[in-house]
C-alpha cells in the first residue's frame, strides 16, 4: 500500500497539517526519497512564511491577520511551478531564511 500523506502522517501523535508536511519535506530532503505526487502535498505554512509573504506585499493585511495559510501556500507553489523548482527545496530555503530573520 502506498502512503497517503494526507491521512497516514497524521496517525503520528501531535502531527497536524504544518508539522506533518514539514516532517514530509524533511524526510524527503534528508534521505533523498522520491514521492510521485510531491506537488499534491501541501506546503507547510508557518508564521515566518506568513510574515515574510505579507512584508513582501504578496498578501493583504487582512489575509495576514486571518493567517490565510491556503492563500500563502498557493502563492509559493505557483511561484515554484513557474520557476521550475520543487517546493521541497524552496520550502527548506524559506524556512531557514524566515527562522534566521526572527532572531534579529
Amino acid at each position: 500500500r502506498q502512503m497517503c500523506i494526507e491521512t497516514d502522517i497524521y496517525l503520528f501523535r501531535g502531527f497536524g497539517k504544518k508539522t506533518g508536511h514539514l516532517f514530509f519535506r524533511s524526510v524527503v530532503n534528508t534521505f533523498g526519497l522520491s514521492y510521485p505526487d510531491t506537488d499534491q502535498v501541501p506546503m507547510p505554512i508557518d508564521r515566518h512564511k506568513l510574515r515574510l509573504t505579507f512584508e513582501w506585499g504578496f498578501i493583504s493585511e487582512e489575509d495576514y491577520r486571518r493567517q490565510n495559510r491556503e492563500k500563502v501556500a498557493e502563492i509559493w507553489k505557483k511561484a515554484c511551478r513557474q520557476a521550475g523548482i520543487s517546493w521541497l527545496e524552496f520550502d527548506r530555503a524559506f524556512w531557514i531564511w524566515g527562522s534566521a530573520r526572527s532572531l534579529c
